[in-house]
């Protein structure tokens, strides 16, 4: 099979690759399937990407950039608002994008090329000290309930 050379670029790849993992989970995502749907052979992905594992980092940056987008969306002049904001983004992002919620859980951003990943957290970080600081209260309890409390609710909403 000749493969035409723009389809075989690593954007092209990890596109498709983000469109198998929405549309049949993670597990529906192996190399061969992935090169059947682009009309290639499976050892054409390897000049691209080393193995399976390295093509879902590839993806999780992907997914950790919609993630971030969407914590840094609100510019709200209230450090209060933005917390809540970027909580309610948090929990809309894995109710809209369950496999690529999925897909962020199996990395932490850094152990892939997600330095925007890393400064989208440490904004959050930023708004809850302001936040803290404002209300007088201990920074430990907010850090806790800014992350427990979105996660909480994407728990409950993944059993129903």
């Amino acid at each position: 099979m000749c493969a035409n050379r723009t389809t075989l670029h690593p954007d092209a790849i990890v596109d498709r690759a983000l469109e198998i993992i929405c549309t049949d989970g993670l597990d529906g995502l192996s190399m061969r399937t992935l090169a059947a749907s682009m009309g290639v052979t499976a050892p054409a992905f390897y000049s691209h990407f080393a193995s399976r594992d390295v093509l879902l980092r590839a993806c999780a940056a992907r997914a950790y950039d919609d993630l971030a987008a969407r914590l840094r969306a609100d510019a709200s002049a209230r450090p209060i608002d933005r917390v809540r904001s970027s909580s309610h983004a948090y929990v809309r992002f894995a109710v809209e994008e369950p496999a690529l919620f999925e897909l962020s859980t199996l990395y932490r951003p850094e152990q892939i090329d997600a330095g925007f990943v890393v400064e989208g957290y440490e904004h959050i970080g930023e708004r809850t000290k302001k936040v803290v600081l404002f209300n007088h209260g201990s920074l430990l309890d907010a850090m806790i309930g800014t992350y427990c409390k979105p996660q909480g609710g994407v728990s409950a909403i993944k059993r129903e």
